[in-house]
């Protein structure tokens, strides 16, 4: 459904795939395990305590516990700005060409990346958690602000190709900062 669906009269959409995570990501890393936990680094840098019992196909019953974020000092802030090279050519499909030629005679929305991605709060959220990003607003802000800075910047040099080339439609983003109380 969400690339359209006609029994719902939602309208026909096609999304763009640029890679705008993290290259290269984190190895995976199993800290602790006993019986019942399995305590891990998962390839976003986050320390993950998890249930085994109920994991069925890579997914559990349950949320895991969030033990540790990759970002807490400006040095892993840094680390992780090198993970985000705007300029890799591995963020663009191979067949980019092909699709910009089809795209210039579509007949459906083109929407910029995949279902909500890149979004400002929402990334720093993925690098240091809630708890540790709303403490860094009023212990960091110049960290928070550098942090934002950075985001804008590699979206923009990562968006330049699409944006000149490609007619798009808009862009789908992440943003869940404002709980039930607002957009």
């Amino acid at each position: 459904w969400f690339s359209g669906e006609e029994y719902f009269g939602l309208d026909q959409r096609e999304f763009i795939p640029i890679n705008m995570g993290m290259i290269p990501g984190f190895d995976y890393e199993v800290l602790e395990e006993d019986e019942r936990t399995l305590t891990f680094r998962g390839g976003d840098g986050v320390v993950h305590k998890a249930l085994k019992e109920g994991a069925v196909g890579g997914t559990r019953a349950s949320m895991d516990q969030y033990i540790r974020f990759p970002v807490e000092t400006r040095e892993d802030f840094l680390d992780m700005a090198r993970r985000h090279d705007p300029d890799l050519p591995i963020r663009y499909p191979s067949w980019w060409a092909s699709r910009v030629r089809a795209w210039s005679v579509r007949q459906h929305a083109l929407t910029l990346g995949t279902n909500g991605c890149l979004g400002l709060y929402s990334r720093l959220r993925q690098w240091m958690g809630t708890e540790g990003l709303s403490m860094a607003f009023y212990d960091q802000p110049h960290l928070v602000h550098e942090m934002l800075d950075f985001i804008v910047d590699f979206a923009k040099r990562l968006w330049r190709k699409a944006l000149e080339t490609t007619p798009i439609d808009h862009y789908n983003y992440f943003e869940d900062f404002a709980f039930k109380n607002g957009p």
